[in-house]
């Protein structure tokens, strides 16, 4: 009863680590996904390359994975500070991939709104980080 409370508790958070968790798990499904002609049309420049690469990358998708860990293990032990580092690495998650896919939607030729979508997770998870619930450590 005490976890289905921490879960209430920290919808949020809950649903942002279910997220990153998934993300990872779909990163691994797609692999390389950006480095496939048939979504980025040849040649691709170098620095394309180098600034949005690596969003399809194992490293990247490893940190993704478990970050989205973190992010629930801090949920469903009930300690703020393991939420919250999750929360911070997932913070610079969100904000390398709003800069990666702002240059292919915006800069390049490439329609895509996932730099959009980056922007308001990070606006949410900041808000979260500072406006969260700070007086205690949740329901233990």
């Amino acid at each position: 009863m005490k976890m289905i409370n921490r879960i209430r508790y920290n919808f949020f958070q809950f649903c942002l680590g279910l997220i990153f968790s998934y993300g990872g798990w779909y990163g691994y499904q797609h692999l390389n996904y950006l480095d496939d002609v048939r979504i980025t049309n040849p040649p691709i420049r170098a620095f394309e390359h180098l600034t949005t690469g690596f969003v399809d990358d194992l490293w990247f998708v490893n940190w993704v994975l478990f970050t989205g860990a973190i992010i629930l293990l801090g949920v469903l032990i009930g300690y703020r500070w393991v939420k919250d580092t999750g929360l911070i690495s997932g913070l610079a998650i969100v904000a390398l991939i709003e800069v990666a896919f702002f240059q292919r939607g915006v800069l390049d030729e490439y329609f895509n709104l996932t730099w959009f979508m980056a922007f308001l997770a990070f606006a949410g998870i900041l808000n979260e980080l500072w406006n969260g619930r700070h007086g205690h450590d949740g329901l233990r």
